[in-house]
């Protein structure tokens, strides 16, 4: 992605192959995880974003093989396609240390689907303990272990915690979330390897303050359905989360390059494959390795972003007739969040941690987020504090937030759905209960009652209407709503809809509850200003 909007401005055709629709922002995939944010929130489509650059095409397809010699790439949905100067960024995929059948007991954390998978069993974990009368396989239900204690595993581990703690804590009746055990195992001698020895003690200590148990020095032998073994220590626990070892994709092996133990690709000093200049390969499948280094540099998102502007900028000074230059990596420091306001962070030579790390890690993410419609629409979704109820507005619980701001003076507080309270969905989850309903009475003509003192709206306002503070009373179901009371002989007005409402909120609520109950939450404004949500519950 970075290569193609690095081209932007060059006299090139750019071909963009991706097996997947969507760029996903992989620093936030733990938060949908976590059901603290909804996969559309850190995921933008790919032709949306490029869409007003005219220089590339964008195909929905995954590559098969290269043919260096013809130079084309071949594909399972399209035919060959042609190639001047190629760029591979197959990316990297869970490791499992050859124990590939782990991998259907405990998943790991590459992509959106990773991300529901995990949501759903974490989730069902809790659902289940509250069903269970058995108080140990209640505990069993209610212990999460996280395998892997780089950032993901830290993450991971403090997400479920807060999950428990402060998310869930007064969602049910037969257990108490606040008891819920997480443990982060790490075969290592201490977490967060790739930081400072000093940053991975302080989120050891901040893991131990929210109840998290973390054992390092620890050899995973056997992962089944219902628990972790560990030499001759067995614990037992419906959900295992794996995080412990990323490989490069298998495409490096199958074009026959040479690779290290990890499968990445050994790549020249300006990211090039071995014998093929006009080829370049970057991101979690290449192993480059800086002038005077030992080490490769690490698959992280910040090298693969600075090669691939690097790669647009050789390819620009090839068509010039210019000279290659070779690539440096610009090393501005490595973040990771552990919780709720609490994060460590390294930039240069300056170590961070608690909430003023939080604060860094949450604006650079912020300002990194891909689509700038998106930006301020994940800060905003958790921020927005309740307005003072009017006069004669029927409160809603505590702490309820909403995503808009109303035009109108009256509280959007007062906002009433069509049929009970749609209080725990959010409004564009309403707002499609409203377009399923009304698809399904449009054989009626019956107009509902709008109040005198609201203007006209036509059907085709219908969305501004409900995300916006207007009350949806004013709905039509045959399209027309005017200001007029209701008629002697009409004979029903909001029944008619309500009718078609009900069964369908009966529908969709099921499946949206359990990820939208997390999406709005409270607004924490005692002793520091909670930014995001998914933090300040």
């Amino acid at each position: 992605m970075s290569v193609t909007k690095s081209l932007r401005s060059a006299a090139v055709h750019v071909t963009l192959v991706d097996k997947s629709n969507h760029f996903l922002f992989q620093p936030l995939l733990y938060q949908v995880a976590m059901a603290g944010l909804a996969p559309a929130e850190i995921a933008a489509p790919i032709r949306s974003v490029l869409r007003r650059q005219s220089n590339v095409q964008v195909l929905l397809a995954e590559v098969a093989s290269v043919d260096f010699q013809s130079q084309t790439v071949c594909t399972r949905e399209c035919p060959p396609i042609h190639y001047d100067y190629l760029v591979l960024a197959p990316g990297a995929q869970n490791y499992y240390f050859g124990h590939d059948e782990w991998a259907d007991v405990a998943p790991g954390l590459k992509d959106l689907d990773d991300a529901v998978e995990i949501r759903r069993r974490v989730l069902l974990a809790f659902e289940a303990a509250e069903r269970e009368t058995d108080p140990s396989r209640r505990r069993q239900h209610l212990t999460f272990v996280v395998i892997g204690g780089g950032p993901t595993g830290v993450e991971l581990a403090g997400a479920i915690a807060e999950l428990g703690t402060y998310v869930l804590s007064r969602d049910f009746r037969s257990i108490r979330p606040e008891a819920t055990r997480v443990l982060l195992l790490e075969g290592g001698s201490r977490i967060l390897g790739a930081f400072d020895p000093d940053l991975s003690e302080r989120a050891r200590a901040s893991l131990h303050d929210m109840g998290v148990e973390v054992r390092t020095g620890t050899q995973v032998t056997s992962i089944d359905g219902s628990g972790v073994c560990m030499g001759p220590e067995r614990i037992d626990a419906t959900t295992v989360l794996w995080a412990a070892g990323v490989r490069a994709s298998s495409l490096g092996q199958s074009l026959g390059l040479a690779t290290d133990r990890q499968g990445r690709v050994v790549v020249e000093a300006d990211c090039t494959v071995p014998g093929h200049c006009n080829v370049f390969l970057i991101g979690d499948a290449a192993n480059f390795t800086p002038a005077g280094e030992s080490q490769p540099l690490p698959g992280v998102s910040p090298v693969a972003m600075q090669q691939g502007r690097f790669v647009a900028r050789q390819i620009a000074r090839s068509i010039e007739g210019k000279s290659r230059e070779h690539f440096r990596y610009r090393d501005k420091g490595i973040m990771a969040t552990i919780g709720r306001s609490r994060a460590v962070a390294r930039i240069g030579n300056i170590h961070l941690s608690g909430f003023i790390a939080w604060l860094a890690w949450l604006a650079l993410h912020i300002v990194y987020l891909i689509d700038l419609r998106r930006r301020p629409n994940v800060p905003h979704t958790r921020v927005s504090v309740p307005e003072r109820p009017q006069k004669n507005d029927r409160p809603t619980r505590p702490g309820h937030c909403h995503l808009a701001k109303p035009r109108s003076n009256r509280s959007i507080l007062h906002q009433r759905r069509l049929t009970g309270s749609f209080d725990d969905i959010a409004p564009e989850c309403a707002l499609r209960i409203y377009e399923i309903a009304l698809t399904r009475c449009q054989g009626h003509r019956h107009v509902h009652e709008a109040p005198v003192d609201e203007p006209h709206q036509t059907l085709r306002s219908t969305r501004h209407c409900s995300m916006n503070g207007i009350r949806p009373k004013a709905l039509a179901i045959d399209g027309v709503v005017g200001n007029r009371r209701r008629a002697a002989n009409d004979v029903t007005r909001v029944d008619v809809l309500d009718a078609h409402v009900a069964p369908v909120r009966t529908e969709v609520r099921a499946d949206l509850v359990a990820q939208e109950r997390t999406n709005i939450r409270k607004f924490d404004v005692s002793g520091r200003v909670g930014l995001m949500g998914c933090f300040e519950q």
